[in-house]
């Protein structure tokens, strides 16, 4: 018989310092679920991104952490990432070298605070995402679950 699931967190994000709650959040929240130590790490990168991404350009956001419990399989962990600007393409920006507006010039990678690989990460380090319009804005849902394969590394990194 398992145990409980912790309960819920959210942490609003509005403030550089945000990064560091939500990654405070996420240590003890991962560990209570059984995730391994390196896991935990994972997922403090995945809501570090996350939380990031809200304060670039995003608008009036949250941070959230649940657990997950089915009936059949491993437990794993949700984390919601919302802010009040509209949705973007997914499928593009998880790819490498790319954000919401398309394919990113390399010429302006260093002048803009990023390279285009934070999603993508999110994507690897994480069983499950998803973009969902909510309201004003929307709502990306990412999925990680207990035993799960170790993946290589990507190419090119």
């Amino acid at each position: 018989m398992r145990g409980p699931l912790p309960a819920p967190v959210r942490c609003a994000v509005a403030h550089d310092s945000a990064i560091f709650a939500a990654r405070s959040m996420m240590r003890p929240f991962a560990s209570q679920l059984g995730f391994e130590r390196e896991v935990v790490e994972e997922l403090v990168l995945v809501v570090s991104e996350l939380t990031s991404n809200i304060l670039k350009y995003g608008r009036r956001g949250y941070i959230e952490l649940s657990g997950i419990d089915r009936e059949e399989g491993p437990r794993g962990i949700s984390i919601v990432a919302e802010d009040e600007t509209p949705p973007f393409d997914l499928a593009g920006s998880l790819r490498d070298g790319y954000d919401a507006h398309g394919k990113l010039d390399p010429a302006l990678v260093y002048g803009r605070g990023g390279i285009g690989a934070g999603l993508g990460a999110v994507a690897r380090l994480s069983d499950a995402v998803e973009l969902v319009p909510h309201g004003a804005g929307k709502r990306i849902l990412v999925r990680r679950f207990l035993g799960r394969p170790r993946r290589g590394s990507s190419p090119g990194f």
